[in-house]
């Protein structure tokens, strides 16, 4: 019997917590399947669902013009509230016997907001990946992240020892963020000529490909956890990489 008092005292409300635990048991439900299983009226339902996205707690895929929610894996409960990681350790292995994919299919997740994308960072880094590539950066991540998020994570990669190949997109913009990377240790950039400009940046780590959609108003990440479909822009990305300019 997981005790919901704990995920409370921790930052969560009760209504938030039901959701949590709800969607920790299913594979993906629709916000009126999770209503009925937490008896929370749909009034609150998706006040409580969004909370928890900016949280970086759940994401959603759309699938025939319907969001289908899913809870993000318990680990990144302990990257939110850092400060009261003792605490959710308590219940840590409860809620991992709990979070179990019934399925093999890619794995999608949608983060909403700047909180969300910096999730991204949080778990390549926690895979450690050999080497990190970037496709389409246009510069624009530091208007929503901020600056001296961008370089603390730039320097904890050097300090992982992770590779970084950045494709930048060939915009004055780009190019003054490129000068700037170009000081951190393993680090190589290069240049698209302007018929591979790239509209979304895209990340590439071990198993993973992260769409990134830096719109200063309402930022999005798409991360996709598949093999085949990862190399395959990993493949895309080696071609355009020996075309690309130093």
């Amino acid at each position: 019997m997981i005790d919901k008092d704990t995920l409370m005292q921790v930052g969560m409300t009760k209504n938030e917590t039901e959701v949590y635990l709800c969607l920790l048991q299913s594979d993906e439900a629709l916000a009126g399947e999770i209503s009925k299983k937490t008896k929370i009226s749909r009034t609150y339902i998706y006040d409580t669902i969004e909370k928890l996205m900016q949280k970086g707690l759940v994401s959603y895929v759309v699938r025939n013009g319907k969001r289908y929610y899913k809870a993000a894996s318990p680990n990144k409960v302990i990257d939110y509230l850092k400060d009261r990681e003792a605490k959710v350790n308590l219940i840590l292995p409860q809620l991992l016997a709990l979070h179990k994919p019934l399925t093999k299919k890619p794995i999608v997740e949608v983060y909403d907001g700047a909180e969300g994308m910096k999730n991204i960072y949080t778990i390549m880094f926690r895979l450690k990946p050999k080497e990190w590539q970037l496709l389409g950066s246009s510069g624009k991540a530091e208007e929503v992240v901020g600056h001296d998020f961008l370089d603390i994570m730039e320097s904890r990669r050097a300090k992982l020892k992770i590779r970084f190949k950045c494709l930048m997109n060939p915009t004055e913009q780009a190019r003054n963020r490129g000068k700037e990377l170009s000081k951190f240790p393993l680090t190589e950039i290069r240049y698209l000529t302007q018929e591979y400009v790239s509209p979304v940046s895209i990340y590439l780590f071990e198993d993973y490909i992260s769409l990134m959609l830096w719109m200063k108003e309402k930022p999005l990440a798409i991360l996709i956890k598949d093999k085949d479909i990862t190399n395959s822009f990993k493949e895309h990305f080696n071609l355009l990489w020996k075309l690309a300019k130093k």
